[in-house]
């Protein structure tokens, strides 16, 4: 069939959600972008910001623990990235996953995805008030890392 259809909803000012729906794949694929003025001196918390955001959050606080409820939504992938778009910068955070019509059980993936998706944005692991230093420490040297190479 490969239907396709759009729909862009305003959820309040500045703050928009695409729906694209199309038939011809078995997976969802959910991504939250913030979009910022590229900064120079912003640019680089932002992606590590990304990164430590995909580490681990109040509910699932360490990485082992965060890939054992993406095992339980069938080995949904999470993902981040941090991009310059002209002279914005682009943080996003993706979730990739079955489509609920293919579950065995009829397990509501896309609804406990997004409930996943909304724990690790808006309830980050935040020790002491601040990110967890493990975390950031290991995601400025992956960051480095990738620069040299």
């Amino acid at each position: 069939m490969n239907q396709q259809k759009s729909e862009r909803m305003d959820l309040s000012p500045g703050v928009h959600l695409n729906f694209v729906e199309n038939d011809r794949y078995k997976t969802n694929f959910i991504t939250f972008d913030f979009v910022t003025p590229l900064n120079r001196r912003t640019a680089s918390y932002n992606t590590v910001l990304s990164r430590v955001l995909t580490r681990g959050c109040e509910k699932y606080p360490s990485q082992l623990m965060l890939n054992r409820a993406l095992d339980e939504l069938y080995d949904a992938s999470l993902s981040s990235d941090s991009v310059k778009v002209g002279e914005w910068h682009a943080l996003s955070v993706s979730l990739a996953l079955l489509d609920n019509a293919f579950t065995f059980d009829g397990q509501d993936l896309s609804g406990e995805g997004l409930e996943l998706l909304e724990q690790v944005i808006f309830h980050p692991l935040l020790p002491d008030g601040a990110f967890c230093e493990e975390y950031v420490k290991g995601e400025k040297k992956q960051a480095l890392l990738e620069i040299e190479s």
